[in-house]
């Protein structure tokens, strides 16, 4: 579908920063895990959900984790689990998401 005057803000990067101040990388961490959830519940078949389970396991919420904790961050580290969370519990929608 084409929506000519659709319009799209990306608040991500020196923007979010800018705007968000220290909440820009729990915002970020919670969105990337929500919507990595999400895309792994629409198109990812039963038969290769262990394989991927285990393998954003390990590339995305164990680094972000260690990643959080090193860094001592830990409103983005709830946010990581948060956004997993809501991403599995959130019903899609019948548009898919």
């Amino acid at each position: 579908m084409l929506a000519p005057k659709a319009r799209i803000w990306h608040h991500d990067g020196a923007t979010s920063v800018t705007l968000m101040g220290s909440r820009s990388q729990a915002i970020r961490q919670f969105f990337s895990a929500r919507n990595m959830a999400f895309v792994a519940r629409k198109h990812v078949h039963w038969w290769q959900m262990p394989t991927h389970a285990v393998g954003f396991m390990i590339s995305h919420i164990a680094f972000y984790t260690a990643l959080r904790l090193w860094r001592r961050d830990f409103r983005a580290l709830s946010a990581i689990y948060k956004g997993v969370s809501h991403g599995l519990l959130t019903p899609l929608d019948s548009s898919g998401r």
